[in-house]
C-alpha cells in the first residue's frame, strides 16, 4: 500500500517500456484479484530540481535554461505554481523541448509521451466507469468526428 491505494511494482522484459507498461496493466486486469490501474506511477509534474536529476545536469543549469539566460530560449511555461514560487512543469512538455534543443534522446521523449497517453486514458476509462453519461457527452461535443467512426 501507497499513501492508502495498493501499489504494484513489475520489473519485465519486453521490446519498449511502453510495451512493459502495457503487458503489467494487462496481466492485473486478467489477475482476477479485483484490482485495476489507474495510472502509472510516473510522475507527470516535475520541479526544477526533478528535471535537473531526469538529465544529469546543475538545477542551476535549469534554472538558465527555464530564464532563458541559456540555451535557445522558449522553454515550455510551468503547468502550475505551488505555494509561494514552487513552479511544476510538465514532463512530457519539457522532455519535448530538451529533445528539440538535442539535450535527451528520442527515446526519452518518446517513453514521456508514451506514459502520458497511457495516464491520459486509464483516467478517461475510469471517468468514463464512474460517470458514463457525463463522459460520452463531453467526448461527443469535443470530438463529434470519433463518435460517427
Amino acid at each position: 500500500m501507497r499513501s492508502g491505494r495498493p501499489f504494484i511494482t513489475f520489473s519485465r522484459r519486453a521490446p519498449s517500456l511502453k510495451d512493459a507498461i502495457i503487458s503489467a496493466i494487462n496481466d492485473i486486469r486478467k489477475a482476477g484479484i479485483g484490482a485495476d490501474v489507474f495510472r502509472v506511477d510516473y510522475c507527470s509534474l516535475v520541479t526544477q530540481a526533478d528535471i535537473a536529476r531526469r538529465i544529469g545536469r546543475s538545477r542551476q543549469l535549469v534554472h538558465q535554461y527555464i530564464t532563458g539566460q541559456r540555451g535557445p530560449g522558449g522553454f515550455p511555461p510551468p503547468a502550475c505554481v505551488i505555494g509561494d514560487e514552487a513552479p511544476l512543469w510538465y514532463w512530457c512538455e519539457v522532455a519535448y523541448w530538451l529533445w528539440q534543443n538535442n539535450m535527451i534522446k528520442e527515446e526519452v521523449l518518446r517513453e514521456a509521451e508514451e506514459i502520458e497517453i497511457i495516464n491520459d486514458l486509464l483516467k478517461l476509462e475510469r471517468q468514463n466507469s464512474e460517470h458514463p453519461e457525463r463522459t460520452q457527452e463531453i467526448i461527443k461535443a469535443i470530438f463529434p468526428q470519433i463518435c460517427r467512426m
